[in-house]
């Protein structure tokens, strides 16, 4: 068998692809089609390796779960804050004027 399985690596990975997923969202939403396509491909693979691959990983407890929820919840801040930067950001989204120029 081949190395052991870094579980906290993994969470580290998917943990920084939601906050980029949730804070680019707003202003590109195929973003969030992506991210659950790569969730999911992440997980098919994850688990293939791990089964076929990986050594048995150690026993954790539920303390990991625990961080990675408490992280979890700062999500709807940075999907708040990322959406209210990029959608007033003129340059990314245009808006037309009352004669039809577009202002910015």
């Amino acid at each position: 068998m081949g190395n052991e399985f870094q579980v906290e690596y993994r969470f580290t990975n998917m943990l920084v692809l939601q906050y980029v997923i949730f804070f680019y969202g707003s202003a590109m939403p195929m973003l969030y089609l992506f991210g659950a396509i790569a969730f999911m491909a992440s997980f098919a693979f994850d688990k293939w390796f791990l089964f076929n691959f990986y050594m048995k990983p150690s026993n954790y407890d539920a303390s990991l779960i625990k961080q990675l929820r408490h992280l979890s919840k700062l999500v709807f801040p940075i999907h708040f804050i990322g959406g209210l930067l990029l959608l007033q950001n003129a340059s990314i989204i245009p808006s037309k004027g009352y004669e039809g120029h577009v202002e910015g």
